[in-house]
């Protein structure tokens, strides 16, 4: 017992050193601050920034994904793609090609290989959407006007329920541990909706977050500081 309670003070003494103490929420003097969780969500991330904020229209803010995400997830689905093309072309071209239990290997790491590029760019590529007009956030592209119950969206709010954003910082899983940030929408209740998180700039997403908060009229609460 005294062995785990040395290696949680430890790890606890780990995370300070690092800039990772648990951040105080009494210094935002907000009692919403105090009853929200201050631990990050959650998700996958990259280690680059996926997103950029562009207003695509006059009152609508979206982040949409960089062209360096879009390559990333094309190179995946290009390797899948020519691994498939030269392997059964040259075997075309030969004389006597026949399909036999060997090819299995092959087929399947190029069709696993295309499957995650063409996934990853379709699933970072989902909208994430600020629309002030009609005073709505969502995630997905399931916009809320398409659907008959908007409660059927994971990630929706109404910006009028919006308290805060919350600005967070950690580590990715995995061996290869990197810094990756997070950004979230802290709700009346202080409920959190998860808006992005990626391991690229922390200023670039950092001046993101204050221009969402000065549209929306909201603090942010950043505990990357």
């Amino acid at each position: 017992m005294a062995k785990g309670l040395g290696a949680r003070l430890q790890a606890a003494a780990e995370r300070v050193l690092q800039g990772d103490a648990p951040p105080d929420p009494s210094r935002y003097g907000d009692p919403v601050a105090e009853q929200t969780d201050w631990t990050p969500i959650g998700g996958n991330s990259a280690n680059f920034r996926t997103h950029r904020l562009r207003e695509v229209e006059q009152g609508r803010l979206e982040f949409r994904t960089t062209l360096g995400a879009k390559l990333f997830w094309m190179i995946f689905a290009a390797i899948g793609l020519g691994l498939l093309a030269v392997f059964y072309g040259n075997g075309l071209q030969a004389e006597g090609f026949e399909w036999n239990p060997d090819m299995l290997g092959v087929t399947a790491f190029g069709l696993v290989f295309a499957a995650v590029g063409f996934g990853g760019l379709y699933f970072s590529s989902a909208p994430i959407v600020f629309d002030l007009r009609r005073g709505l956030f969502w995630k997905g592209r399931k916009a809320p006007g398409r659907v008959a119950d908007r409660r059927r969206i994971k990630h929706f709010a109404e910006l009028n329920d919006v308290h805060a954003l919350q600005l967070l910082r950690t580590w990715s899983t995995g061996k290869n541990r990197r810094r990756v940030y997070e950004l979230n929408l802290v709700l009346k209740d202080a409920e959190r909706l998860p808006v992005l998180r990626h391991g690229g700039s922390l200023a670039g997403l950092r001046a993101e977050a204050e221009q969402i908060a000065r549209l929306l009229d909201c603090p942010l609460w950043d505990a990357t500081r």
